[in-house]
């Protein structure tokens, strides 16, 4: 997603329409793509989910200094409103990008995998869509829960409401440092404990 943005920077400038940006981590760009994330200096404004975010993007983009901190949220009553998925069988979530560099969804499949036959009732589902979808997939035939693993593809925020509220429990591994899981609030919305 970095080095998308010297052509949205370019673009809204071309355009003569401000550019408002909100950043919510900073990792990958800091270090990947420094070069795009500098083109964010051309911003009417910057905004950050934390300021840890700021503090870790200073060095590559000064202009941060002044960003505003604007915290995550979720439509709880939307949530409130949503029925529980009627699944034949009980299950654990996650939702995230498929993308193994930035989601350790590996080892959300491995915990599944080491209490799996202990729990031979349960189920995993994986919300999300991205790049590692198809070695995601393999990787659960190889160890014998390709049964037991559902993923869903990118589903619609509705039906996503309905995922958490029929799950057991809400489980998502980050490998690198985020500023704030947006799931793990979309979870405690629908009453259901993150892990």
């Amino acid at each position: 997603q970095w080095n998308k943005y010297p052509a949205i920077v370019n673009a809204t400038a071309s355009a003569g329409v401000p550019l408002v940006q909100t950043i919510q981590d900073c990792y990958g760009g800091d270090r990947s793509y420094p070069a795009p994330l500098r083109s964010l200096g051309k911003a009417a404004m910057l905004c950050v989910l934390t300021a840890s975010v700021a503090d870790g993007l200073q060095k590559f983009l000064p202009q941060i200094k002044s960003a505003r901190v604007m915290r995550g949220g979720v439509n709880s009553a939307e949530a409130a409103r949503s029925p529980a998925l009627n699944r034949r069988r009980p299950y654990l979530l996650t939702a995230s990008r498929l993308e193994l560099s930035a989601k350790a969804l590996n080892v959300v499949r491995g915990a599944f995998a080491a209490i799996a036959q202990s729990y031979p009732e349960l189920d995993l589902v994986v919300a999300g869509e991205g790049s590692d979808r198809a070695r995601l997939q393999a990787i659960a035939g190889e160890l014998g829960l390709g049964a037991r693993v559902e993923f869903t593809g990118a589903v619609p925020r509705a039906k996503l409401w309905s995922l958490y509220k029929g799950a057991k429990f809400f489980v998502m591994a980050s490998r690198r440092p985020e500023g704030l899981g947006l799931v793990f609030l979309e979870s405690m919305a629908c009453g259901r404990p993150g892990r």
